[in-house]
């Protein structure tokens, strides 16, 4: 079985959150399937954002295009997650009942310091090297 390399970094929030707004972070690639999550599944996962409790590592496929010879990333697996993460940053939502003390709360609600415990989170993410669209799917 051929091998594709791969390779674990972590990144803070701010750093996916910039590559998604400089489209170099491509969250919708062919074989994604679209957005359904539910209001409560998304306030959990700022919750344990808030908490600083760890989440599952993101997957993105690492592409060059020989013509403009520029790099980009394509979502594997987790683009729900930062779905999520980017809306809540940009306003789309509030915190639903099951976050708690955060519950009603959009991001310009939080303090300062629960505002930079979101963008400084560390996301686990794992890159792969020229995988095929077969090797992704």
């Amino acid at each position: 079985m051929l091998q594709y390399p791969s390779t674990l970094q972590q990144y803070p929030i701010t750093d996916l959150h910039q590559w998604f707004k400089e489209k170099t972070l491509v969250l919708n690639p062919d074989f994604q399937r679209r957005d359904n999550w539910t209001p409560s599944a998304r306030s959990y996962l700022i919750d344990t954002i808030l908490r600083g409790l760890p989440i599952p590592n993101i997957y993105m496929r690492m592409q060059t295009n020989p013509a403009t010879q520029k790099s980009y990333r394509e979502v594997v697996d987790g683009q729900q997650r930062l779905r999520t993460i980017f809306g809540f940053i940009s306003g789309s939502f509030a915190l639903a009942k099951n976050a708690k003390e955060y519950a009603g709360q959009q991001y310009e609600d939080l303090d300062e310091d629960d505002q930079l415990r979101i963008l400084g989170y560390q996301l686990g993410v794992v890159q792969l090297y020229g995988a095929s669209n077969d090797i992704v799917l």
